[in-house]
């Protein structure tokens, strides 16, 4: 039986007690969230898109596979099987992947992510609860590490003060 349920809560519902709650959760590894593909957009010709509608289409475009043979509102994982069942090769799609026209919308959306406040602070707090984890596993380690080396001083002071 699984133990797993799915919480769909609106963002505007929570205060900052449930927040705090949650990332404890998150980082104790009781809680794993889901960001689904809804929440990624990007600003086209075309006005606001999902970012993998959009890359679907650019991918499609790329590697010029036959939209026609494709469903109506086609993903990103449709455009790839039909370039493969075609006997496309696999780095090709890394290939078109990895442009420098992605790069750039990887930059738009890291800048637009440093230009809301809110992502800041929310950024800082993660980084320094990655840091105080770190902290915590290296003194548990050296703590460990000394015990040991203890126990080995032990056992030479046993072992060798008997000849």
């Amino acid at each position: 039986m699984s133990n797993t349920s799915t919480l769909r809560v609106p963002a505007g519902t929570f205060d900052d007690d449930a927040w705090d709650d949650l990332l404890s959760f998150i980082e104790e590894r009781r809680v794993i969230p889901i960001v689904g593909p809804e929440l990624l957009q990007v600003t086209t010709d075309r006005g606001p898109r999902l970012l993998y509608d959009w890359l679907a289409e650019k991918l499609a475009g790329r590697l010029s596979v036959d939209t026609s043979q494709l469903p109506p509102n086609y993903t990103l994982n449709d455009v790839i099987c039909l370039f493969l069942a075609a006997r496309g090769r696999r780095e090709e799609i890394y290939a078109r992947v990895r442009s420098s026209e992605h790069a750039a919308l990887a930059r738009s959306l890291v800048a637009r992510a440093w230009s809301d406040p809110q992502f800041g602070s929310v950024y800082a707090r993660w980084t320094i609860d990655i840091l105080e984890g770190q902290r915590h596993y290296h003194l548990c380690i050296a703590i460990r590490q000394h015990a040991l080396l203890h126990r080995v001083h032990s056992l030479n002071s046993w072992l060798f003060g008997l000849t």
